[in-house]
């Protein structure tokens, strides 16, 4: 059994890697963003058990990986990516023009002036230009199949 000082060792290094983690994240979202009042948490603590609701919803949108390290913008309610992504493609014309950016940046500095997503719940706005021009490329996004096949006589 660990000791106390080997304890507090061991919380001293994590608080150290979080600290540092934090302070990354804090460098991304601190640009000038549309709403003042935007401030965000570790998605973890929003849904600590489950994790597809932890997805990052830029990601989900452009068809990349679904991440689930993600960070909750608390204002709008929604989980984003705080690191960037795959910087190595070209971006869709429905996409935002700047792959390089992580999607925090993504999400407040180009789509909601866009309003590919509702302001208040993340979910994808499908009255909005870009959306029906991914639609019109790519196809509408799957839906849940209704099976009628597995019902018991």
């Amino acid at each position: 059994m660990p000791t106390v000082e080997e304890s507090n060792q061991g919380r001293k290094r994590k608080a150290t890697h979080n600290a540092t983690e934090v302070a990354a994240v804090e460098a991304v979202v601190s640009s000038p963003l549309p709403a003042a009042s935007c401030s965000f948490v570790d998605s973890k603590h929003v849904f600590p058990t489950n994790a597809n609701k932890r997805n990052c919803i830029v990601c989900t949108y452009e068809r990349s990986t679904r991440k689930q390290k993600t960070v909750h913008c608390q204002f709008h309610q929604v989980n984003l990516c705080s690191i960037p992504q795959d910087s190595n493609r070209e971006a869709e014309p429905y996409e935002c023009p700047n792959v390089d950016w992580p999607c925090w940046k993504k999400y407040h500095e180009f789509y909601l002036q866009h309003d590919v997503f509702q302001k208040t719940n993340g979910r994808q706005n499908k009255k909005s230009a870009l959306y029906k021009l991914k639609a019109s490329m790519v196809g509408p996004a799957a839906k849940k199949r209704k099976d009628d096949s597995h019902e018991l006589d």
